[in-house]
């Protein structure tokens, strides 16, 4: 859950304690960090099992990281709760870890598939791709060779390159004090960094899907849509909640 800045977080306090006049924030707080501790449990004991049990070092030690995703969403959630003032910094942090994993998971499913070259091999041989739905009829098939490889490795390295950076940005223009986190107005930074960002993430996660429906059957073995399905569900929809959670905000319904 990414909360807004100070004023919100304030005002979000305020109403909380406006509804419940006996429960002080500490308590608030206390109740936030059972999940917390909660996620860093579960997440340490998976860690643990793959280490335990490792046998794959190199495909177990990108798991590993990508796990770690889990707990680092919790700390920085909660710490911007207790330290409202550096919330963006959690929020740089946290977005650049996000950028990490996901060129961490292209990785795994990489190696899932034997490597670069091996791949280039086995999409020459594969029929031409449809887009999904609702493009399937819109767009023409995609032929299938070493090209499509590099430009979907390429449209999900952008995102990693282009996450961190506007998180560095976003963290410049607060300081400046023309950043205004939740406000859509043309005025400030956010609207912009959040426009920007929107176009990155669903570029990245489009070409990641097509990337997998090319190798559906030979990851078959593997497993990995659990994992596709937590990347795809934490890096975009947890980016919208954010944006849905801002303009309720801005717009006085939260």
């Amino acid at each position: 859950l990414k909360l807004g800045c100070k004023r919100k977080r304030q005002k979000y306090i305020w109403t909380i304690n406006m509804a419940y006049p006996t429960w002080n924030f500490e308590v608030w707080l206390g109740w936030a960090a059972v999940p917390v501790v909660l996620s860093l449990v579960l997440s340490v004991r998976q860690i643990f099992e793959q280490l335990r049990n490792f046998n794959e070092p190199k495909l177990q030690l990108y798991i590993c990281r990508i796990l770690l995703m889990v707990p680092i969403y919790s700390l920085s959630a909660f710490m911007s709760l207790i330290f409202p003032h550096s919330a963006l910094i959690f929020d740089t942090l946290r977005d650049a870890y996000e950028a990490y994993v996901l060129y961490i998971f292209m990785q795994l499913l990489i190696e899932y598939l034997g490597g670069e070259y091996e791949i280039g091999q086995f999409l020459e041989m594969r029929r031409n791709l449809r887009h999904p739905w609702p493009l399937t009829n819109t767009l023409k098939s995609i032929p299938m060779n070493s090209t499509f490889f590099r430009r979907c490795k390429q449209g999900v390295m952008q995102f990693v390159l282009i996450k961190p950076l506007i998180a560095v940005i976003s963290l410049f223009l607060n300081n400046e004090g023309v950043y205004r986190e939740g406000e859509f107005d043309l005025r400030y930074g956010y609207i912009y960094c959040s426009f920007i960002d929107n176009l990155s993430v669903s570029l990245s996660l489009y070409c990641l899907v097509l990337f997998y429906m090319a190798a559906e059957d030979k990851l078959e073995p593997f497993k990995p849509f659990p994992k596709f399905l937590t990347i795809k569900v934490i890096l975009f929809f947890s980016f919208w909640q954010s944006c849905a959670l801002n303009f309720l905000t801005s717009t006085g319904i939260l």
